[in-house]
């Protein structure tokens, strides 16, 4: 069985998408997903034609060679599709029992999706665009948001909440989310999710701002109560408007497309790995490197065991010029002060351990001497140490947020020895 979609491309500076190829997938007898994509000859004749993807799918004739990582599809279309969240969310919109195919999960995910790709039926216009919710609609979305997340089935009411939801379902991760226009931009809504053991709205918001006083690029980050629950509201980094005024795309890639792997834990997840692809493929490799190394610091000093390769990224505004992306999810652990901290990326030359050792057996990866890393590191420790309580207060934590996250930042562990250099 093959089924197909057209993939369009908002190119740099432009308000509307062209079509700019086609992507294929069968299922073999075994069940083995295999995806293909070609680039439309008559976008490979435009002048201002650009790569979905330079490294993995540069400009060319033909039809590129068949994948089957990622369910079948190429790491730049499934950079554009929905995670976690989005995907129950599509399921329970159509009333699946089953998870759907890859391709219908494109489609599904609709016009607002992350980065300049769309996907349609039709080769002259993508999917039709759904209209964008307001701040004032954030109470509906909110209530959808946890009948979704609470259900066990499809049934009309949960199919009409989920529908109320379809519009940026490819935000990424698990959390409960929607998208909302407000104050002249595009936000991210991040619902309160069942897991939570404090205020999480106010504890992001804090590390995000935490994360910009020691010196890195962030996203814009508020808070807001909505029907007395806090919800978290994080600008859209990936839109931008041009001189008149209209909105405009960037191109986007995971580090884990970036990174050529998985979704399972692998080996290729990597921070070196990663700083040795923003050296050959970032417009400015030195700073980005950089920025990098920062992020895995302050991971490691908050304990944000989800810095997994989907919450990194790259973008792209006009033609190859790719840069890292702002620093837009961040969470503390929740493990005991003692207890031995890991990031879901390796770290080091000690695997994934979240110590200073660990942190400076590969300063040179990133750019830095061993001293400079250290004095960055020395320097990062005492700004989150010194302001995170008031970071995560003004965006309205309270005594019982801050006690239920206390032993995340800073940990013991950090300046011990990690175990194999004992």
């Amino acid at each position: 069985m093959t089924s197909s979609c057209f993939v369009f491309v908002h190119l740099p500076d432009a308000t509307a998408p062209v079509v700019c190829g086609r992507f294929a997938q069968r299922v073999t007898p075994a069940g083995l997903r295999v995806g293909e994509y070609t680039y439309g000859a008559s976008y490979i004749r435009r002048a201002d034609r650009v790569a979905l993807d330079p490294i993995s799918l540069p400009l060319g004739k033909g039809t590129f060679p068949p994948v089957t990582a990622l369910g079948g599809v190429y790491g730049v279309l499934r950079d554009a599709g929905p995670d976690a969240w989005g995907r129950v969310v599509i399921e329970r919109a159509q009333g699946a029992r089953a998870p759907l195919p890859e391709i219908e999960y494109l489609l599904a995910a609709g016009d607002d999706r992350i980065g300049a790709l769309a996907f349609g039926t039709s080769a002259n216009h993508p999917m039709p665009a759904r209209g964008h919710y307001r701040a004032i609609d954030l109470p509906a979305l909110l209530d959808a948001a946890a009948l979704v997340e609470d259900a066990s089935a499809s049934t009309p009411e949960v199919q009409r909440a989920a529908e109320l939801l379809l519009q940026g379902v490819t935000m990424g991760g698990a959390r409960p989310k929607a998208v909302v226009a407000d104050q002249g931009a595009a936000w991210i809504a991040k619902f309160p999710a069942r897991a939570d053991r404090c205020n999480m709205a106010a504890v992001e918001a804090g590390l995000l701002r935490l994360a910009a006083e020691c010196g890195m690029t962030v996203s814009h980050a508020r808070t807001e109560r909505v029907g007395g629950k806090p919800v978290l509201l994080v600008e859209r980094f990936d839109r931008r408007r041009n001189a008149a005024g209209a909105t405009t795309r960037a191109r986007y890639l995971s580090a884990l497309t970036i990174l050529d792997a998985d979704e399972m834990p692998s080996p290729a997840w990597s921070y070196p790995a990663l700083a040795e692809q923003l050296r050959r493929r970032s417009a400015q490799p030195d700073a980005d490197r950089r920025e990098l190394f920062r992020r895995m610091v302050f991971n490691a000093l908050v304990s944000n065991s989800d810095d997994h390769p989907r919450n990194h990224a790259m973008l792209c505004w006009r033609e190859e010029a790719w840069l890292l992306s702002p620093l837009f999810d961040v969470v503390p652990g929740g493990h005991p002060a003692s207890f031995e901290r890991e990031l879901a990326l390796t770290v080091g030359r000690f695997g994934r351990s979240a110590r200073r050792a660990n942190l400076l057996s590969e300063a040179g990866t990133f750019g830095l001497a061993p001293t400079e890393a250290d004095a960055l590191i020395t320097q990062m420790k005492g700004q989150v140490s010194a302001r995170w309580e008031e970071c995560f207060r003004q965006f309205g934590a309270i005594q019982s947020d801050l006690d239920a996250v206390r032993h995340a930042l800073v940990p013991d562990a950090f300046e011990q020895q990690p175990p194999d250099m004992r």
